[in-house]
């Protein structure tokens, strides 16, 4: 359910006034939610160079990777209002923050639909951010929202690093790791915003591949319009035109493709799909 329209301009104006002037500029330069300029391309980028430099300069490379369990509903409001407390002297204002805060019937959790619950989410876990760099002083570091990458030198040291951020989650801002959180070595792929990310290249997850799947046969089903089909799947190559998905996007289209030549070109000329082959055969994954 959507809020008031009285409501959603306060709440815009909350973080076009305050969390964006005052916060953002105290964020890491690596968390890429939310924040202009950046956004998931960006993060996988980050990723991506990150990968590279770990599996060079470090012996025995590890990847920790970990989400927050049910993040957004399981923020402890409380904790929230306490880091604006800290940062804010301003009485009215934070007045205001209350009553967008504590709407709800409980103390925990944000509504997913409000203006201000990604940057609320954002400030939250910039205490997880500042912990990760200036007490455990990790530094190839990567977060998009809830989903977060360290890259460290050894095995323990990655075991080290991932009880610590679970400790610090759970003691500082009552929340819990979600289970499949763990850690690797790095010469495996990684699963980060909707791709999978190798040193040299970047492929598709098979869920978006099904995606494109799912919006041919709803089309196909005249579950959609031709406007909304060319605008779905335009929507998808932007997505897919990050990673290497040439063959896989003319294939599945078949016909369809035609419509789509522009995006479709410019994926084939992308570096990043000529480069496969060349990657393959030096022995990388």
């Amino acid at each position: 359910m959507s809020l008031p329209f009285t409501d959603r301009i306060i709440h815009q104006w909350v973080v076009e006034e305050l969390i964006k002037p005052y916060y953002v500029p105290r964020f890491i330069d690596q968390t890429y939610a939310c924040i202009p300029g950046r956004g998931t391309h960006a993060a996988v980028q980050c990723a991506q160079t990150y990968l590279r430099r770990s599996l060079r300069i470090y012996k025995t490379p590890y990847v920790i990777k970990l989400d927050i369990a049910k993040f957004f509903h399981s923020i402890d409001t409380p904790t929230l209002f306490t880091i604006l407390q800290r940062d804010i002297d301003d009485p009215e204002l934070l007045k205001l923050l209350r009553t967008i805060i504590f709407t709800g019937i409980t103390d925990s959790g944000l509504p997913i639909g409000n203006y201000t619950s990604q940057y609320f989410a954002n400030i939250y876990l910039n205490e997880l951010d500042q912990y990760i760099k200036r007490t455990l002083h990790v530094k190839l570091y990567v977060r998009y929202m809830d989903d977060f990458l360290c890259f460290v030198d050894s095995k323990p040291e990655a075991k080290r690093i991932y009880r610590a951020i679970e400790q610090f989650v759970q003691d500082k801002l009552h929340l819990k790791l979600n289970p499949k959180s763990r850690y690797f070595p790095a010469n495996h792929s990684l699963d980060f915003c909707g791709y999978k990310i190798y040193p040299g290249y970047m492929l598709l997850r098979d869920r978006s591949k099904r995606r494109l799947c799912q919006i041919i046969d709803d089309f196909e089903q005249n579950l959609d319009n031709e406007e909304r089909f060319e605008r779905r799947v335009n929507a998808w190559l932007g997505h897919a035109l990050h990673a290497s998905s040439y063959t896989y996007a003319t294939k599945k289209l078949g016909h369809y493709a035609t419509r789509f030549d522009r995006l479709l070109l410019e994926q084939k000329s992308n570096p990043r799909c000529s480069a496969v082959k060349q990657l393959t055969k030096k022995g990388l994954p």
